[in-house]
C-alpha cells in the first residue's frame, strides 16, 4: 500500500502524530498542543503547516461544522511502511535491515 507522499519533519511530523494519536482536531487544538515548555505556536505558523500538510496530500480539512477540524489521510502504519520502504531502496539497505533485526530482537528480549 504505497502512498507516495514526502517524508515529513519537524512541526509537519508533529502535527501528524497528533492527528493520528487523535484522529480529528482543529486548529487551535493543534496549536495548544504543540506549543511546548509554555512557548505558544503562532496561528500563522499552523495554518501554514496545516496548509503543506491538505496539498501534500495527508490532510483532509472539514469545514461541514464550527470549529472546522482536520484530519490524517493516511494511517501511521501506511507512512511508517512507506518510509522504511524508501530506506530499504537506498543504497544503505543492508545496514538498514541490520538496524531493523536488532530492534526487533530488542523488542523481543524487553517484552514490547
Amino acid at each position: 500500500m504505497a502512498y507516495g507522499k514526502p517524508h515529513l519533519r519537524g512541526t509537519e511530523l508533529a502535527t501528524m502524530m497528533l492527528l493520528w494519536r487523535h484522529e480529528k482536531m482543529s486548529r487551535r487544538e493543534l496549536q495548544q498542543a504543540l506549543a511546548t515548555g509554555g512557548k505558544p505556536v503562532a496561528s500563522g505558523t499552523i495554518q501554514k503547516c496545516l496548509a503543506r500538510l491538505a496539498s501534500k496530500g495527508y490532510v483532509v480539512h472539514d469545514r461541514s461544522r464550527m470549529p472546522h477540524t482536520f484530519q490524517a489521510t493516511i494511517p501511521i502504519e501506511g507512512y511508517v511502511i512507506e518510509q522504511v520502504s524508501v530506506l530499504l531502496n537506498d543504497e544503505a539497505s543492508d545496514a538498514v535491515i541490520a538496524f531493523l533485526k536488532r530492534l526487533l530482537q530488542y523488542q523481543k528480549r524487553s517484552g514490547r
